[in-house]
């Protein structure tokens, strides 16, 4: 054999070789790109040195898949402990929407939407995207659109929705996302996170309506002061002393002018502007009655009075005054309060007293008894309606107070005489029922005193209606009218008496007068028979002799 031969068939030999490593190395990176876990190199032919390069490749297989388990169970602890769902897509030909991309979603993004694993959620895009709510689903989609899609890579992707659960509830989230391009700028895989944002959301609403409610309250607040005239103050509380004179007070502008002032420097923001000015009456017990209320460690003694203030013009006027303390451990630290002008009110309250005590005084004189309803429109005869029997009436009856005849329908209706219960009743409707108003409610009935007797009354009512004739309130008095009923029954049977002897007097006239007249009747006749008589022998011719 020639050496040109023998070089020949080396090369030949060496080529051979080198395609048979070429193949098995082909082989190889088919496997691993199939994720195949079992990928190994085999020797090409049984030679120390091919052995040795198998070896050597494989060596380094087993340290890259190491590498990559070690590398995959950090990243599983780390998406557990940061409590994060990763998730990643491979881009086919650019297009992001591809049936053909294959996704893979983390164990920890399955079991965040309280699934377990590709049996019951898949790796294909509809798994996730299925259970984007109503309402994000269009622009969540368009948003993971133009992230892919825009070459630049200028678009991001991080943005909040919600998604559904297996449970069927929805739950709020936090995804980001990054993509890998080639030069031109095509993407070839996704990669991102989902964070559960849900609580965090939530927090973020109700701050949210809180500031919002705050702002309406503050609102509500001014237009309220406004509409119900009312003054605002405060002070801030030094060494738990409520009329320390340190004590920082501000009366806002409001209080200033219910009492005829502008500003500080007619009425300064100190205790003395307000306290000075209180009546010489009410001066000492407003005083105590504030000290009281600050100095209450257990913030039960309340703070609500009326009182009389001198304005600027030096005439008295009533106020209501109201206040809260803020404290730490009880110790006052801040009062603050209200005042309302309620002079007008307290000359009609003091009017309407006086009336009303003229109003009992009056009862007390009355031989009548006042009663008032309140009226059920739906129910006005129900025995549990509440009525408001007067002193005199109860007194009227022989009962004394409430205890013994309570303020309710069926302490007067279960006393009616039986006889004229369903009467009275049924006049007592009707009378309320008719919408008209036409119904009079004016008749004569029994109750039963509390001494078990049974004594007349008259009774009549009137019923103050809405626009519409419904009955709202119903009051009457009742009237004592046995002796007027016993005189008249003795009246009665007088008349009746004096009838049935005048009847027989007369039937005893008329009877001598009917003797009478047949007596005068029978003598006319017997006069007329012996004037007949005497009248035949004048006319008889005499006897012949």
């Amino acid at each position: 054999m020639t050496l040109k031969t023998l070089v020949m068939f080396k090369l030949k030999h060496q080529e051979k070789l080198l395609n048979s490593l070429l193949e098995e190395s082909r082989k190889l990176i088919k496997q691993l790109s199939i994720n195949d876990s079992d990928a190994t190199f085999l020797p090409v032919e049984d030679s120390l040195i091919h052995k040795e390069i198998a070896q050597n490749i494989n060596t380094a297989l087993d340290l890259v898949r190491k590498s990559s388990q070690n590398a995959l169970i950090r990243y599983e602890l780390v998406a557990k402990a940061i409590k994060v769902g990763l998730w990643d897509m491979t881009v086919v030909a650019g297009d992001p929407v591809n049936p053909q991309n294959e996704f893979i979603w983390g164990d920890e993004f399955r079991k965040m939407l309280g699934f377990t694993d590709k049996g019951d959620f898949p790796d294909v895009l509809d798994s996730w995207a299925s259970r984007l709510h109503p309402d994000d689903k269009e622009w969540v989609l368009q948003a993971f659109h133009d992230h892919i899609i825009d070459h630049s890579g200028n678009t991001p992707y991080d943005l909040e929705y919600q998604l559904q659960l297996k449970t069927g509830e929805y739950r709020w989230f936090r995804a980001t996302g990054t993509t890998i391009r080639n030069e031109e700028g095509v993407p070839l895989r996704v990669a991102g996170a989902l964070f559960d944002i849900h609580s965090k959301k939530l927090e973020q609403e109700e701050l949210q309506y809180e500031k919002k409610c705050s702002l309406d309250l503050l609102i509500r607040h001014e237009l309220v002061t406004k509409a119900i005239q009312v003054a605002l103050w405060d002070m801030k509380v030094v060494l738990d002393d409520p009329i320390n004179p340190s004590n920082e007070f501000n009366w806002d502008d409001k209080f200033r002018q219910m009492l005829g002032y502008k500003d500080e420097q007619d009425f300064p923001n100190i205790l003395d502007s307000w306290a000075s000015r209180l009546h010489p009456d009410d001066k000492e017990w407003v005083l105590r009655v504030f000290r009281d209320h600050i100095t209450d460690y257990t913030g039960e003694t309340p703070y609500d009075v009326e009182y009389q203030l001198q304005l600027k013009t030096g005439e008295y006027r009533w106020f209501r005054a109201t206040g809260t303390t803020i404290r730490e451990n009880g110790v006052p630290l801040r009062v603050a309060g209200a005042l309302f002008d309620i002079h007008d009110k307290k000359l009609k309250d003091q009017e309407h007293k006086s009336l009303l005590e003229r109003f009992e005084l009056i009862n007390y004189a009355l031989t009548e008894g006042p009663w008032d309803m309140k009226v059920n429109s739906e129910d006005p005869l129900n025995p549990q309606n509440e009525f408001l029997w007067s002193p005199q009436f109860r007194k009227l009856l022989g009962y004394y107070d409430e205890r013994d005849f309570p303020n309710l329908l069926s302490s007067w209706s279960e006393s009616l005489h039986p006889e004229d219960m369903d009467r009275v009743l049924h006049a007592f409707g009707e009378h309320i029922n008719d919408y008209t108003g036409r119904t009079p409610y004016a008749l004569d009935y029994r109750l039963r005193m509390k001494n078990g007797e049974y004594r007349w009354f008259h009774a009549s009512g009137a019923t103050i209606r809405n626009s519409k004739g419904v009955p709202l309130r119903v009051a009457g008095t009742i009237r004592d009218i046995t002796n007027e009923k016993h005189e008249g029954e003795q009246s009665l049977r007088m008349q009746q008496f004096t009838e049935d002897i005048l009847q027989k007097f007369t039937a005893a006239i008329q009877q001598v007068v009917s003797g009478i007249n047949l007596a005068a009747s029978q003598a006319q006749q017997q006069n007329i028979t012996v004037a007949q008589a005497a009248g035949t022998q004048e006319k008889k011719p005499p006897a012949k002799a």
